[in-house]
């Protein structure tokens, strides 16, 4: 039986067998990084795919007596404070210095409320305790 009698399958069963040892394990070791490339990239892709949780970050702005959105101008502070301890710490010494500026404006009575408020409840509440100032929060996506 000659070259030309084998058919394609018979062939490539003929060249398999005349391959040695090393390569087919170097074939063999190939073929298992491809697969665990595929596996590492699905997973990866599973984690990016996955929804994040906001993350709230607070923001101080100097406004009119009205607080009315227009007055609020984001690139004047330039600076968003996070929801944690520290962050809120932050916001507080913001809104102190704000005060000692005189450009917002404080009862003395209202000012353990603001500091409890601040540190312990919602910022935002603060807000109804200042004339000429606010804090709103806003959600960090993506972090």
């Amino acid at each position: 039986m000659g070259k030309k009698d084998m058919d394609e399958e018979q062939l490539a069963i003929l060249q398999d067998m005349l391959l040695s040892d090393s390569t087919r394990l170097g074939r063999m070791e190939e073929l298992l990084r491809l697969l665990l490339a595929q596996n590492i990239m699905r997973e990866c892709e599973k984690i990016i795919d996955e929804p994040r949780p906001e993350y709230p970050v607070h923001i101080f702005f100097n406004c009119d007596k009205a607080k009315s959105v227009a007055a609020m101008n984001i690139m004047y502070n330039k600076c968003a404070y996070s929801d944690s301890m520290k962050g809120r710490r932050q916001l507080m010494d913001k809104i102190q210095k704000e005060i000692v500026k005189k450009r917002i404006f404080v009862k003395p009575d209202d000012m353990k409320m603001i500091i409890h408020t601040d540190l312990n409840g919602n910022p935002v509440e603060v807000s109804k305790y200042i004339r000429y100032g606010a804090v709103f929060t806003l959600n960090l996506y993506g972090w």
